[in-house]
């Protein structure tokens, strides 16, 4: 395992450890560190595959599969899917799977138009607002009221998205579905 940019931060950031003790855990960085951390692995080992634990992550897992030239390689608007809820559910309806109606806000005013569109034809009445970038269920927002909608809309853009200095600058606001939630986290096949 190697520590993502994000992880190496927070962990020196407690004073509990140093540089020098965080060293050898850190993501290479350049493809000479990265030859020297294969040779390290062993030269029989075959690499297949880089995988994330969580979105913060994710930038790191993909610049060093690039680095160690391993066998399974997503195209850029796959990556892209993987930190953005919304294009993620493109790509699911791309794929002929059926989705929660949503829209990418990007104002306030937005979030509340797109939720009164949604409720006319909700049976449930109910709203989700949620980060278009995120983890596990952060800032996710069940909303029986416009007043809620927009509450929602503005505590989520007041606060950085996991892992990075950046603000939310946009919401998703997706129709409110019931029944069995299933995640997949990864599926792969001969590398792809």
């Amino acid at each position: 395992y190697v520590l993502s940019d994000y992880l190496y931060g927070f962990l020196l950031s407690t004073g509990q450890e140093t540089e020098e003790s965080l060293a050898p855990m850190r993501r290479p960085r350049t493809q000479e560190e990265a030859e020297t951390w294969k040779r390290a692995v062993g030269r029989d080992t075959r690499l297949v595959a880089v995988y994330c634990e969580s979105d913060s992550g994710s930038q790191d897992a993909e610049t060093l599969r690039d680095l160690l030239f391993v066998d399974c390689q997503d195209e850029p608007a796959v990556l892209e899917a993987r930190r953005n809820k919304d294009l993620m559910q493109d790509r699911v309806k791309e794929a002929g799977l059926a989705t929660a109606r949503g829209r990418l806000c990007n104002s306030a005013d937005e979030a509340l138009s797109f939720a009164k569109e949604l409720k006319k034809n909700n049976a449930f009445g109910r709203i989700v607002v949620k980060p278009f970038r995120g983890v596990a269920s952060e800032s996710v927002t069940l909303c029986d009221t416009f007043d809620d909608v927009q509450e929602a809309w503005y505590k989520i853009t007041a606060t950085q998205v996991f892992g990075s200095a950046e603000r939310h600058n946009a919401v998703l606001v997706q129709e409110y579905l019931e029944g069995t939630e299933y995640a997949v986290d990864v599926a792969s096949r001969d590398g792809e």
